[in-house]
């Protein structure tokens, strides 16, 4: 299993997963991407449902400064980021 990363870790993008876990709660999973290389989960944890899971996910790209359009996710590939202009 990977380490999670520090508070202080920069992520250009991140992307977000959950799936099922015990007792009818998901499992939100986090990860940090730079220059299109995962660096790590940044969070991994349970919650109740999935609007908790996206309020979680704004948080942390607030967090982060990062905009939801700035990253391209390739299928079975990187993360990029690419900013808007």
């Amino acid at each position: 299993m990977q380490q999670l990363l520090r508070g202080d870790q920069y992520c250009q993008c991140i992307s977000k997963l959950t799936f099922p876990a015990p007792n009818g709660q998901l499992n939100f999973v986090a990860k940090c991407y730079q220059n299109g290389e995962e660096k790590g989960i940044l969070e991994s944890r349970n919650v109740n449902n999935l609007e908790d899971a996206r309020s979680r996910a704004a948080d942390l790209m607030k967090k982060y400064k990062i905009k939801k359009d700035d990253c391209i996710q390739f299928p079975g590939g990187p993360m990029i980021f690419a900013p808007s202009q």
